[in-house]
């Protein structure tokens, strides 16, 4: 419902079939719901890290001609640091409290029906845009279609092993394409609950305690989390 909701009040903000929104958020639940809109609506979604400085911002936004740029509070200032050399920026919006220049959140949610027709969207139309790490020169961009999340249904039956029992976690930044595959569209393909956790840092005891608290029945993170763990 909250999917559709965005998915409308976007629509009325001027964003397309076929525009990028850049979208950099932490563990937000809204990260799921902006991703699920965007796919919805046939927009090419970008995720990015938090930890992306304003000149990375400013390349990313124009090298995928983005249309719209969604993030948090902490982050918001980077935009604003560069928003005047992205041509194509249209929309800012901020999923936490208010800031000028920016549309909230909340309020464009506000009000917005959960009815929503669905683009009818072609296996090889572009949804998602990464970038490479950029270990030489500037990153470039990786666009996925839409098929790449039905194509991970092998990720979520064979590598996770996941049913519609299980509760999984994926310790992942939402800014990698490993939140895409193994906290997005491998377990929601296999009817599987996705675990979200917010924290800034990894902790590994609170991690622990977290384990021993809920029913999480697998755990996919790096290997840096397990030798930590």
């Amino acid at each position: 419902d909250r999917s559709c909701q965005l998915a409308n009040a976007l629509t009325q903000a001027g964003i397309k079939r076929g525009d990028t929104i850049v979208l950099m958020l932490g563990r937000n639940l809204e990260w799921w719901e902006i991703v699920t809109a965007g796919i919805r609506m046939g927009v090419i979604l970008s995720p990015g890290t938090t930890q992306l400085s304003p000149k990375d911002i400013a390349y990313r936004m124009n090298a995928a001609q983005a249309t719209a740029f969604i993030t948090d509070q902490a982050n918001a200032a980077k935009l604003d640091e560069v928003a005047a050399q992205c041509p194509t920026l249209r929309a800012r919006i901020l999923v936490d409290g208010e800031r000028s220049g920016w549309q909230s959140y909340d309020s464009l949610m506000h009000g917005q029906s959960t009815q929503f027709d669905t683009a009818d969207t072609a296996f090889d139309e572009d949804a998602l845009c990464y970038f490479t790490s950029g270990t030489t020169g500037y990153p470039k961009m990786t666009i996925h279609g839409h098929g790449y999340g039905l194509a991970h249904q092998i990720t979520g039956r064979y590598w996770l092993d996941l049913s519609p029992d299980d509760v999984h976690w994926n310790i992942s930044d939402t800014g990698w394409a490993k939140a895409a595959y193994s906290s997005y569209f491998g377990p929601w393909n296999m009817g599987a609950t996705v675990f979200v956790h917010h924290s800034p840092v990894f902790d590994a005891k609170k991690s622990l305690d977290l384990l021993a608290q809920y029913p999480i029945t697998t755990l996919c993170g790096a290997p840096t989390v397990y030798r930590m763990v």
